[in-house]
């Protein structure tokens, strides 16, 4: 389990004001659509969006619920995407105390969690992808891109392997600003997707990996 000081942890999720403007709040005069993505594409209970994800993770973290997979599973259908943080008027960060209570929760099994270490191990990346795919937008973009250069361009799996348009659309960008950059022949996965998960520890070693 993360070294995680709970009482703290506690006192940042008990800020939470029950307003509900994490839900579906919208400000068009300021452009702002804070509908929770979760909330809007799923059966839209209270578990579906952020104030009913904080009850339920004061319950777990309180023994109020039993630390099982079905009841700590509403913790991890959350992107993170940090639109709650915007709207909160308690001014704390929601979105960020969610990821830390994912990493106290790490204990409780989950096949497909419990596997991104081993897929990221094997892979270098989440998506069990060979290692040539991360490379193929520089193919399909046709420009000459160094190894070598001023400024590092960390592409990372998601926009090499998954979004390549954006990969590509960026090496546009950098290429017309006149920025020497260059891309890591072997790049190697950052390790976000464990830390999204709760795997801190994970993450740690594979830190090291990619500052080496």
């Amino acid at each position: 389990m993360a070294d995680i000081e709970l009482d703290y942890l506690k006192e940042e999720l008990l800020q939470c004001r029950r307003c509900g403007l994490c839900r579906d709040a919208v400000y068009e005069s300021k452009g702002f659509d804070g509908i929770c993505p979760v909330w809007k594409n799923t059966s839209g209970f209270e578990t579906s969006f952020m104030r009913g994800k904080i009850m339920v993770a004061l319950a777990l973290l309180d023994g109020v619920l039993d630390k099982s997979a079905d009841n700590a599973e509403s913790i991890f259908q959350c992107t993170l995407c940090g639109n709650c943080t915007q709207i909160c008027p308690a001014e704390f960060e929601p979105a960020r105390a969610l990821e830390q209570v994912r990493h106290v929760l790490t204990e409780i099994p989950n096949d497909v969690r419990d596997s991104i270490g081993e897929k990221i191990a094997s892979y270098n990346n989440p998506y069990e992808e060979d290692i040539s795919v991360r490379r193929r937008w520089i193919e399909e973009l046709g420009i000459e891109i160094p190894e070598q250069g001023e400024t590092l361009y960390y592409v990372g799996c998601t926009a090499g392997m998954r979004i390549p348009e954006v990969a590509k659309d960026t090496a546009r960008i950098l290429q017309a600003a006149g920025i020497d950059f260059a891309v890591m022949e072997d790049e190697p996965c950052c390790g976000s997707v464990m830390l999204r998960t709760g795997r801190s520890d994970q993450a740690k070693e594979n830190a090291k990996k990619v500052g080496e």
